[in-house]
């Protein structure tokens, strides 16, 4: 099976940073495996004869996923978190964690490979083997909303540390309509799974919101969006073949619907920036064009405007040394101008973008389809195709007021253009809304896209289950 998470990485002080974490999403997939598991318990002394019958099946998901962790780590090493604010609301408690790590290290099945320091997780490596035949699949216990605390105002490792989970309780009853909509996408999900060519099912995502406040980001996350596009292509729903239709330029398309632009936007908004269209060689033209998607959210996020390129950014987009950051400011504000003073921030962006994908999904689930996001696109069957795209299309009209190019890709042949179905100048949203999306969201003057899209090591789910 291929990994399902990233590799281990070194940081900058040359230890292994680590991205392969024991999750809390998997059960066994059959009768036959759950009598493996816990005649394994067993053994390792976690049930025991007075133990209840519904830790006993605690224990059985934790060491399921610890077998999936195991199985998804090539080298044999993993991480497994003991903050007890990663287990809240989850389908086992921080108690029950704690004592399966600690019966699998007694028992030899795990030891210490690299000993945990500030910034730097432990890491462990397996030594024991995890049969073959085992199977497991996602589960939808836990809730489906998860909200994180602020990153602090530092840097470690060239990277700001992650926030902390916290508990959905405390953000009740506001809360209460984004887990009722959640649980039903994920009850969708775990209807129509998405599997991969090896069998992997996915069935479960989870919608994040940041700095502590629900209005925020907002994004839904999922496993099957660490692959890449062609991977994905070629999984199925429902056994049936999947096409990806994916909103052309959506963060762009989101600013200007907050800022109240008539501008038009070409098919292509990003090819006309100057550091691209200056480009001949179709391969570093590709790659400034994705350096300036990161550019923009860069730009958006810093709240004093940039004054250099972000960490990394010159090494991954092959940026020559004499050429200055503001050649990339001044050519991104001069073809788009309505980008200038700007009142708003990238908290309000993506909580904007998420709100107006989660309706698209609903609106789908509404008709019996099921879809997947991944960010700015989705995955729905090929034969639900045209039902997305006006799902999509109704739900950008609804929420920034103009629709945007759609590009549909498919796993045979050619990819195609969805342009607008209005071809009238562009309507904005009128100033009564624009100033409740930006009255509910608030600018976060602390939020960092830069973290969140993974400008800074490039790895945008190291924060998601560090």
């Amino acid at each position: 099976m291929k990994d399902i998470y990233d590799n281990f990485e070194p940081a900058s002080d040359g230890k292994l940073r680590a991205n392969v974490f024991v999750r809390t999403d998997y059960k066994p997939s059959a009768q036959a495996d759950v009598d493996h598991l816990k005649h394994w318990a067993r053994e390792l002394g976690l049930i025991q004869p007075n133990t209840t019958e519904d830790n006993a099946k605690k224990y059985i998901l934790c060491l399921s996923d610890f077998c999936m962790a195991s199985r998804a780590s090539a080298d044999r090493l993993i991480c497994w978190s003991m903050n007890a604010n990663r287990y809240s609301g989850s389908a086992y408690s921080y108690r029950i964690a704690k004592k399966t790590k600690n019966h699998l290290v007694n028992a030899g099945c795990l030891e210490i490979f690299q000993r945990g320091e500030r910034g730097i997780s432990q890491i462990y490596r397996i030594t024991c083997s995890i049969p073959g035949h085992l199977r497991f699949e996602e589960h939808d216990l836990g809730p489906g909303v998860e909200v994180r605390t602020a990153k602090p105002n530092y840097h470690r490792n060239g990277k700001r540390p992650k926030g902390q989970k916290v508990s959905i309780k405390g953000y009740l009853p506001e809360a209460q309509s984004l887990l009722e909509e959640m649980r039903h996408i994920n009850k969708a999900m775990l209807a129509h799974p998405l599997t991969t060519a090896e069998g992997m099912s996915y069935t479960r995502c989870t919608r994040i919101f940041n700095n502590g406040s629900l209005k925020s980001g907002g994004r839904i996350y999922g496993d099957w969006q660490r692959e890449n596009s062609d991977q994905r292509l070629c999984m199925t729903i429902d056994g049936e073949e999947v096409c990806e239709i994916d909103i052309k330029a959506c963060y762009l398309h989101t600013a200007k619907a907050l800022s109240g632009s008539k501008q038009e936007l070409p098919e292509d908004p990003y090819s006309i920036l100057p550091m691209v269209s200056k480009e001949h060689n179709p391969f570093f033209q590709k790659k400034k064009r994705d350096g300036a998607k990161v550019f923009l959210s860069a730009y958006v996020s810093q709240e004093g405007g940039l004054s250099r390129f972000p960490v990394g950014f010159r090494s991954k987009y092959d940026i020559p040394k004499k050429e200055h950051v503001n050649t990339w400011l001044n050519g991104l504000l001069y073809t788009y101008p309505f980008l200038r003073g700007i009142d708003f921030g990238s908290g309000e962006l993506m909580r904007l973008e998420s709100d107006m994908m989660i309706s698209a999904i609903l609106a789908l689930i509404d008709q019996g389809i099921p879809s997947y996001p991944v960010h700015d696109c989705l995955i729905v069957k090929l034969k639900d195709e045209q039902k997305a795209v006006e799902a999509l299309q109704s739900a950008m009209l609804n929420h920034y007021g103009h629709q945007a190019n759609l590009e549909v890709e498919y796993r045979n042949g050619p990819s195609r253009i969805v342009s607008p179905t209005i071809q009238e100048p562009p309507k904005t949203i009128s100033f009564a809304r624009r100033s409740k999306i930006l009255n509910d969201c608030g600018i976060q003057d602390d939020y960092d896209l830069i973290d969140e899209e993974g400008i800074r090591g490039y790895n945008l789910y190291e924060d998601m289950y560090s």
